[in-house]
């Protein structure tokens, strides 16, 4: 390969990669007015009621707990590809979806319920399973914390177990 040819292949990638977003763990929205959505590394957990994504970020001496997306899954299968309903309760009367914000030496913070969302297991989604997805989420305006807000967010990594021993 010609100098040329590696220059414009390598100019290929790096607008490839900017035309794809902030990349395969990021989160974006208007709840970036409340706190921000700079996200270091993320984990997965997977139990039999629930899968959680943690996005982190490396603030120096402490790591933040950016946000904590856990949903419930009483009575809803995971199959990749197929988009599911993140609002409202389960059948069980838990919240389908939650969201938690924690930064060092702050109190952890729950966010407004979900009044619309969505998300999507791209892949994976077991425990030892190269795991990637996504969501959506609008919560509702009632004054409590993230209120009115946005959030959206993608994530991969492999999924551990969030079992608490044997059941």
């Amino acid at each position: 390969m010609t100098r040329a040819t590696l220059v414009m292949l390598a100019a290929a990638a790096i607008a490839a990669s900017l035309a794809c977003g902030k990349g395969e763990n990021s989160l974006d929205g208007s709840l970036s007015e409340v706190f921000d959505l700079e996200v270091s590394t993320v984990h997965v957990l997977r139990n039999y009621d629930a899968l959680v994504v943690s996005y982190e970020h490396n603030s120096g001496r402490d790591i933040d707990l950016v946000l904590r997306f856990t949903l419930a899954l009483d009575q809803l299968d995971l199959p990749t590809g197929r988009t599911t309903n993140i609002a409202g309760h389960t059948d069980g009367g838990t919240l389908r979806a939650t969201f938690l914000h924690n930064a060092a030496g702050e109190p952890a913070r729950v966010l407004a319920d979900v009044s619309i969302g969505e998300f999507t297991l791209d892949k994976g989604g077991n425990p030892g399973d190269d795991t990637a997805g996504s969501f959506s989420a609008s919560f509702v305006a009632d004054g409590t914390y993230g209120s009115g807000r946005a959030v959206s967010g993608r994530f991969h990594a492999i999924a551990l177990d969030g079992g608490y021993g044997d059941d």
